[in-house]
């Protein structure tokens, strides 16, 4: 009897250093903790829990629901009656009313109901919000730029055109993201336009060319496409920005004036008489063919 007495004097001492080690554990962690029996009635908070929600003396044995009965309304009370009845974890982040604060939630089950592990993330929550409405600020003010915008991830595939590209494309929105935008140039500049983008991509220097682009008309269009890296503090490429600028009648009016100027030209050599062009200041500017040979 003596023997067995002191084992089981032994047992209750590691029981408590067990419980001990186990409570400490729990106020140390930077997650708020409570658990809830099988009748929804709080068991146990630890101290951030307390912090959060309020004195334990005010919610132990107390039903969640009526403490908190908006809960009912939100992502989280379906959640903890799928824990406690399939027994499996379950992660949740949603707005919560009457505390008026967002959680992250994981609630998992143990054998007298459930443990609910959460923590406040409201302050992620505000910047995610404010960097939304940085974007939407920056991408509305893009759609009132006069050129085609387009931004690409570091890999080079398009995630992002402002609205005149779709003006001037007339293509639907999103259909030329990833890869597909080169489907949009003119059968003889997709190659060229590709090499230099990749020569771009892989040395992380600035894209320029000219090439002909569909537009909403049917017809190619000259543009000249441009694009940007933007790094991070270590150097790295974290995004590339574009535009296209239709330059097409002016493209058109150099290769017109070219073209008259060869015709021209040939005017000028197929003549049989010597003909000279002398400027004001009487140096000789030109002389056709003819007039060279009879010169010698």
């Amino acid at each position: 009897m003596g023997k067995r007495g002191r084992a089981t004097d032994t047992e209750h001492v590691g029981h408590d250093r067990a419980a001990m080690a186990l409570a400490q554990v729990l106020e140390s962690t930077s997650d708020c903790i409570l658990s809830l029996d099988r009748d929804w009635r709080f068991t146990f908070l630890n101290g951030r829990a307390e912090a959060e929600l309020g004195p334990p003396e005010d919610l132990l044995g107390k039903r969640i629901l009526e403490a908190y009965p908006l809960l009912a309304v939100t992502p989280f009370w379906p959640a903890y009656q799928d824990v406690m009845a399939s027994r499996e974890p379950r992660h949740v982040e949603a707005f919560m009313p009457g505390l008026n604060r967002w959680y992250e939630v994981y609630a998992a089950p143990i054998d007298e109901g459930i443990t609910v592990f959460f923590r406040n993330v409201d302050e992620r929550k505000r910047a995610e919000e404010a960097l939304r409405e940085r974007e939407a600020r920056f991408r509305k003010t893009l759609d009132y730029i006069p050129q085609m915008v387009w931004l690409t991830l570091p890999d080079g595939l398009h995630d992002y055109y402002n609205r005149t590209w779709y003006e001037f494309t007339g293509v639907t929105e999103g259909s030329t993201d990833g890869e597909a935008w080169n489907d949009m140039f003119h059968a003889d500049d997709q190659e060229r336009a590709w090499e230099l983008w990749n020569r771009s991509l892989k040395t992380g220097e600035p894209y320029e060319i000219e090439y002909r682009l569909r537009h909403h008309s049917g017809e190619y269009r000259w543009v000249l496409g441009r694009a940007l890296p933007e790094r991070d503090t270590g150097g790295n490429i974290v995004r590339w920005y574009g535009t296209c600028t239709d330059i097409h009648d002016q493209v058109c009016a150099q290769r017109s004036l070219h073209e008259t100027e060869i015709f021209q030209q040939s005017v000028l050599e197929a003549s049989a008489d010597c003909i000279k062009v002398i400027g004001v200041d009487g140096a000789l500017e030109f002389m056709n063919g003819p007039g060279c040979r009879s010169m010698e």
